[in-house]
């Protein structure tokens, strides 16, 4: 919960207790005050003599059913008796029960408010100024979750960096010809694919690769081929984590037997090889990043590290699957291969730059965390 959530709280809840106490002190006084008053009225009372009612009090004495005319009573009998009507004093405590009880109520009515806001509408992303709000977060895990996702940070992680990815290409997209009709399908897209599609076909100009491109990624390769340290090539597979702790912790469970590819789709970070397992493929070491490189030509086949191996992507666990000679085949049998490589590079790029363009502010990873219902 921010830190802006927790002080309307306590400001809220601070009214509230003044209001209650208020309510509760007016209560209490003008109680008081009402029992004053009927004490001392009935104190200054007269009190009837009953031998003046009785026949023979005296020469003068009347009969106790004589009919006597009416008149108004003394001055000195209606001092102190008990009034009827509403006191200044009285009005002013009503008054006070009345302030006292609005101003509880608006407190709670604000306190109620400031929750419904905090549970379903404050942000969790804002993105541009755009707000990615906690109902719209729990909503997109709770369809995951019904597809049969598990409900782990790692796949929140996911779920979370997919919204802010949707919601960076829907504002790039509204200054196209696709206008604001697309912000309706950035939440409701079932394939990431797809949005990128969308826009990749707007910027199809600067994806495409010449013959002289492909060309010069095959003489790159024959380049490193020539490289003793790129003699073999591995295919591999990794897991990616936030912290060493916990990648040490992933490398025990490891160790005990459980399988690298379930872990790597329940704990890894990196989001293109979560899903296949933590499977990226065939690489040279030339192609893998520093440290990484030097990890991998010192494991064997179906060997994991055996410490977890930082980068500026986080803590690595690495897997090597097999190892084989590398040898770049010929020109022609690999230029699909080059082709695709160019393009998903350039694709990446163009992500890449875009996300550095926006401004992704994350609010509360608090109520990330909060397990969904």
């Amino acid at each position: 919960m921010g830190s802006s959530s927790q002080s309307w709280i306590k400001i809220a809840l601070g009214c509230f207790l003044i209001g209650v106490y208020s309510l509760t002190f007016a209560a209490n006084k003008h109680a008081a005050k009402s029992s004053s008053n009927t004490s001392a009225g009935s104190a200054a009372l007269p009190t009837q003599n009953r031998s003046s009612f009785s026949p023979g009090a005296g020469a003068g004495a009347q009969a106790p059913f004589t009919k006597k005319p009416l008149t108004a009573p003394s001055p000195e009998v209606i001092k102190g008796a008990p009034q009827t009507h509403t006191t200044e004093a009285q009005e002013r405590g009503y008054t006070t029960i009345i302030i006292a009880f609005i101003v509880s109520l608006a407190a709670l009515m604000g306190l109620g408010l400031l929750i419904v806001y905090r549970k379903y509408f404050s942000p969790i992303v804002t993105v541009n100024d755009k707000k990615i709000t906690l109902k719209d977060y729990r909503k997109k895990l709770a369809q995951a979750v019904a597809q049969g996702v598990p409900d782990t940070m790692g796949h929140r992680d996911t779920i979370l960096n997919d919204m802010i990815l949707r919601e960076v290409i829907a504002q790039d997209l509204n200054h196209t010809e696709y206008g604001s009709n697309f912000s309706q399908y950035r939440f409701t897209a079932d394939q990431k694919e797809s949005v990128l599609e969308i826009w990749f076909s707007k910027q199809h100009r600067s994806f495409e690769i010449q013959e002289h491109e492909i060309l010069a990624e095959y003489n790159k390769r024959q380049i490193l081929a020539q490289d003793p340290k790129n003699a073999y090539e591995y295919q591999l597979s990794q897991i990616i984590v936030q912290s060493e702790r916990e990648g040490i912790r992933l490398i025990e469970q490891l160790q005990q037997g459980v399988s690298f590819s379930a872990l790597a789709e329940e704990k890894s970070i990196d989001q293109q090889s979560r899903g296949l397992g933590g499977y990226i493929g065939w690489a040279i070491p030339a192609q893998i990043l520093v440290p990484l490189n030097d990890h991998v030509v010192k494991l064997k086949k179906n060997q994991f590290s055996a410490q977890p191996i930082h980068t500026k992507l986080g803590w690595h666990i690495v897997k090597v699957q097999d190892i084989r000679p590398f040898v770049v085949p010929a020109f022609e049998t690999i230029k699909g291969a080059l082709f695709e490589s160019l393009l998903h590079r350039k694709r990446q790029e163009a992500i890449t730059a875009l996300m550095a363009r926006s401004k992704v502010v994350r609010h509360s990873e608090k109520s990330r965390r909060t397990k969904t219902t």
